[in-house]
């Protein structure tokens, strides 16, 4: 599990929705 602070950013970035979206169902390609 990445740490919390990639994972801060990625909400920031993408949203809370968008961010567990693309963890548990990726609609949109993620970055690496």
């Amino acid at each position: 599990m990445p740490d919390p602070a990639p994972m801060l950013h990625d909400s920031l970035m993408m949203g809370p929705a968008e961010h567990v979206s693309g963890v548990l169902a990726p609609v949109c390609p993620s970055p690496p």
